[in-house]
């Protein structure tokens, strides 16, 4: 009976799709192809965005989220603009590129697809970790700025993350734009 148990229990693993929660500062087409990418492994269930305003400016940049996952159609997939900042957001003319971004993807004249209301990215995080049947993957390409504040908030949903994968900072290069930039690899959350 033991046996069959823990059989039953690594199938269902191997069955189970991995739900990611993805929060990106969509401004320029890393976060873009990430999110692409993520759409197309079947073995990945997407079940929400959170987009931060650091290398972008958050209209249009959560606009474009919309779009791609219309593109991919996956409408029902929410999207949330954060209300976080990066301590360090990027130049504004760097920011600006989130505006081309949203025009290349799907046209500028592609409508934003409708979406339900949703709340703010922690309270996206909050909703989809508190419902989650189980533990849900953190996948970050931006600050942690919401992380932070989840936990902050929310320290009892910290357990219902099972992995966080976080892509950031430079490797080999003096920084991405000054030495000041990536305080958050100092080990603290922000």
């Amino acid at each position: 009976e033991d046996l069959r148990r823990r059989s039953d229990l690594r199938r269902s693993r191997m069955v189970r799709k991995r739900q990611v929660l993805m929060d990106h500062d969509g401004g320029t087409p890393d976060d873009y192809m990430a999110t692409a990418l993520l759409l197309t492994m079947p073995h990945i269930d997407p079940v929400g965005f959170v987009v931060t305003p650091a290398d972008c400016y958050i209209e249009p940049a959560t606009r474009a989220t919309r779009k791609i996952l219309a593109l991919f159609g996956r409408e029902h997939v929410p999207v949330a603009a954060s209300e976080a900042k990066g301590h360090n957001p990027f130049p504004a003319a760097w920011r600006q590129n989130s505006y081309a971004f949203d025009d290349l993807i799907g046209g500028a004249d592609m409508m934003e697809p409708a979406s339900a209301a949703v709340p703010s990215g922690v309270g996206l995080m909050e909703q989809l970790l508190g419902q989650a049947e189980a533990p849900l993957t953190l996948l970050v390409t931006g600050p942690l700025s919401n992380v932070a504040a989840l936990v902050d908030r929310r320290p009892d949903l910290a357990g219902r993350i099972e992995e966080m994968v976080w892509m950031g900072g430079s490797l080999d290069v003096p920084g991405n734009v000054s030495p000041e930039m990536e305080p958050s690899h100092d080990g603290s959350a922000e």
